[in-house]
């Protein structure tokens, strides 16, 4: 057997497209099968492994082919019950396998990779894993850049007194801040939603609201609206709220993302 997948045979179609994909990561095949005598234990070995397994994990890929442990010896020791309970649903349930976990490379630098894999189930109840070993290192740490970056602007815009949100059309999710909730009579743990939203804002504004909103998700690229509006709280005051958000659309014309402040203006609208 070498490490070109041989002897598992290279006509498998995911084994030909694993290998055209190892400029992604490492492409590998790991059969699993049970220990005679005890079924809750599986006894692993690769029977293929990519070229870029030197690049990914600083050893060539004859090395792990050759000794399975030493691949999974270099997850950190805290993550290893996480992968555990990934590989052992996935082969309870037989569906994807999917798993993201920090390993140290040969060399000593720990880089966090995500692991994911199809399961074929053989006729001698043997399981292949076609898999891709991918760096995701640098998108975890640009994760954890843009979420700092968003928690710094959270502070510095709630230190004017507005209330920063926050809509992912895409995924469906509503972020508020803090202070966005309290101008709107929330708790922390109350649930948001642009349901939510809406049923907050006063009926007799409701209209002109959802207008200002499509009127500026109409447009090519998305753009800026501005209103105010009055809101009812859940205790049932009435206040008003200066409205700002932004519309970020798609190539499509379809809004993507949507950010916004919220500021309580309730006592400049009794002066008026």
């Amino acid at each position: 057997m070498n490490a070109s997948g041989e002897e598992l045979g290279a006509q498998d179609p995911i084994v030909r497209w694993s290998t055209d994909a190892t400029a992604l990561g490492m492409a590998f095949v790991l059969e699993s099968k049970s220990v005679p005598g005890d079924n809750q234990k599986w006894s692993r070995r690769f029977v293929f492994a990519g070229p870029r397994c030197l690049g990914v994990n600083g050893v060539e890929a004859a090395v792990i082919m050759g000794d399975a442990q030493v691949f999974f010896d270099m997850i950190l020791p805290e993550h290893r019950a996480a992968y555990a309970a990934a590989e052992a649903q996935a082969l309870a349930e037989l569906k994807p396998f999917d798993v993201e976990v920090a390993m140290r490379r040969a060399d000593g630098e720990v880089r966090w990779h995500r692991i994911a894999a199809l399961l074929r189930v053989q006729p001698d109840g043997a399981v292949f894993w076609d898999g891709l070993q991918v760096d995701v290192t640098d998108r975890r740490q640009l994760a954890a850049a843009l979420s700092e970056q968003r928690r710094r602007l959270e502070v510095a815009v709630e230190a004017t007194g507005l209330g920063f949100w926050e809509w992912d059309v895409g995924a469906g999710q509503v972020n508020w801040s803090e202070r966005n909730r309290e101008l709107f009579g929330l708790g922390p743990d109350d649930p948001v939603s642009t349901r939510r939203y809406l049923e907050l804002i006063h009926p007799e504004d409701v209209p002109q609201v959802r207008a200002a909103f499509e009127a500026a998700r109409a447009r090519p690229q998305g753009g800026a609206y501005s209103l105010e509006h009055r809101i009812v709280t859940p205790a049932g005051e009435v206040r008003w709220i200066e409205a700002h958000g932004n519309i970020a659309n798609d190539p499509e014309g379809e809004a993507r993302l949507v950010v916004g402040t919220s500021l309580d203006i309730t006592e400049r609208k009794a002066d008026e």
